[in-house]
């Protein structure tokens, strides 16, 4: 499903984000503001395919912040973690805006995925989502299971 694809790539995302540690918030505070404009960005992407013409202008944009979303994926890996006081006020913060964007792009995503060209056009996220998962366990030293 490829849906389900973008929701594990976000997943993944906040999950390296919510890990434990200590650090700088601003850091890690950006990074959850700039995947969240991502996802914003790529639901006005879905939002204007309203047919086969439309999917297929598209797509190098829903490319574009697919790829996006996979170089955001390698950043939360590495940026330090904030306390937990700056972890809870966080949550706190972007936690009913994610579920509101997630819960769009679920929408959005099945309604383009019924127009012609579409499913497609939706790929585009997917295909960069699974090729990053790809490439974090191939640097990792994990094997694949087939």
């Amino acid at each position: 499903m490829r849906t389900g694809s973008v929701c594990l790539t976000t997943a993944l995302v906040l999950a390296a984000l919510a890990q434990g540690g200590e650090g700088a918030g601003s850091e890690y505070e950006s990074l959850l503001k700039d995947f969240y404009a991502t996802l914003e960005r790529v639901n006005k992407a879905l939002g204007g395919i309203t047919d086969m013409k439309s999917a297929a202008a598209g797509r190098p944009g829903l490319k574009k912040e697919g790829l996006h979303l996979r170089d955001l994926r390698k950043k939360s890996l590495q940026v330090k973690q904030p306390n937990k006081a700056e972890k809870d006020r966080l949550e706190k913060r972007y936690r009913e805006k994610f579920d509101e964007v997630l819960l769009k792009l679920q929408i959005e995503t099945r309604r383009v995925k019924g127009i012609p060209g579409g499913a497609e056009a939706v790929k585009e996220i997917a295909v960069e989502a699974r090729k990053k998962e790809k490439d974090a366990k191939g640097k990792n030293g994990d094997k694949e299971k087939k």
